[in-house]
């Protein structure tokens, strides 16, 4: 059953096919757009795809009362009759069910947009500058840094956006992220999308690094300034008091958070610490074992992940086994290839 509205524009008395029609007939153009909703509510009851058979031009003019309504529609290309009946051009862009649920979804995000508090700042969305936004794309060949897809790479089950390469905050600006080259890298839709709000490690993805292996990610220096500062709030006038020096701690923010852990990285950080606590792990030790692993599997596995779960694998006293995710065929299996 057809929904009890159809879609009409507010300006529809200034179209120029009304003016025509109007001026043709000797009609106004405000009985022309009455008439007009007349004969479209009535094919979006008796129609769902924009055609209704035996209908003659005359029945037209007749439910219409306007003798020459239905010709000069055809005139106009919004009626054509063909197939023993007629047929309304573009039916499923303005009278279709989909149409009318797009219609009523702008709608939603109209008044959404119009009830939204404009007084929270709390989070501002910052325009890259286009020179920084060529820069990135030039210095990652146009190449998604998570997936390695290039611009218009893309499944077959994908849409076209999603092969679209953009740019990506390494570390969110909500969690402290700047807005420069070092917390700045190309990122297909698709990757983008599965990030979210989240850094690399929390959604899955290898952390990103440049050429020399060194962790792309930066925080920006108001997010520092203004940790420090609650600290020494909090340990002077509050209950907190300031971080006591941790080797552990301090080593593991250098290797895996650029220098500084934001609010939203706190938990990881902690997590990784307690392991390498328990393992009785001293500074120097972590640093060797991460170099290790950096050599044998590369700048890509070295995540806060793989240091905690192969730990043990580099420790120095045997052979590193293969990459994880890279078995190994069994020689001969492919010889065919």
């Amino acid at each position: 059953m057809a929904e009890p509205w159809i879609k009409m524009r507010c300006n529809l008395a200034d179209d120029e096919a009304v003016i025509g029609i109007a001026s043709v007939l000797g009609l106004d153009e405000h009985t022309v757009v009455g008439k007009l909703h007349c004969l479209w509510s009535w094919v979006d009851r008796e129609s769902r795809n924009g055609h209704v058979p035996c209908v003659t031009p005359a029945w037209v003019n007749r439910h219409v009362r306007a003798d020459g309504f239905a010709e000069e529609m055809v005139e106009q290309g919004w009626l054509v009759f063909e197939n023993g009946g007629i047929t309304f051009p573009n039916f499923d862009e303005h009278m279709s069910g989909w149409a009318k649920k797009r219609a009523d979804s702008a709608k939603r995000t109209a008044k959404h947009r119009r009830n939204a508090d404009v007084t929270d700042t709390s989070y501002k969305r910052i325009t890259i500058p286009r020179p920084l936004r060529r820069q990135i794309l030039e210095r990652d060949n146009q190449t998604c840094v998570y997936c390695g897809r290039k611009r218009g790479e893309r499944a077959p089950q994908e849409m076209a956006q999603d092969a679209a390469i953009g740019l990506d905050h390494v570390i969110p600006v909500t969690q402290g992220g700047d807005i420069t080259s070092l917390n700045l890298v190309a990122c297909c839709n698709a990757c983008n999308n599965a990030k979210n709000n989240r850094i690399p490690d929390e959604a899955g993805l290898n952390w990103p690094c440049d050429v020399t292996g060194k962790r792309y990610g930066s925080v920006t220096a108001s997010t520092s300034i203004s940790k420090s500062s609650s600290s020494i709030k909090g340990g002077v006038g509050g209950n907190a008091k300031p971080r006591e020096p941790d080797p552990i701690w301090d080593t593991v923010e250098e290797l895996y958070f650029g220098g500084h852990v934001v609010e939203g990285q706190k938990k990881r950080c902690g997590r990784l610490v307690r392991f390498l606590k328990s393992k009785g792990a001293t500074a120097e030790e972590i640093r060797s074992r991460r170099q290790r692993l950096v050599d044998a599997w590369g700048a890509e596995k070295d995540t806060v992940n793989s240091l905690e779960t192969h730990w043990d694998k580099f420790d120095g006293r045997g052979p590193v086994q293969a990459r994880p995710g890279r078995a190994v065929a069994p020689a001969g299996k492919y010889k065919n290839r």
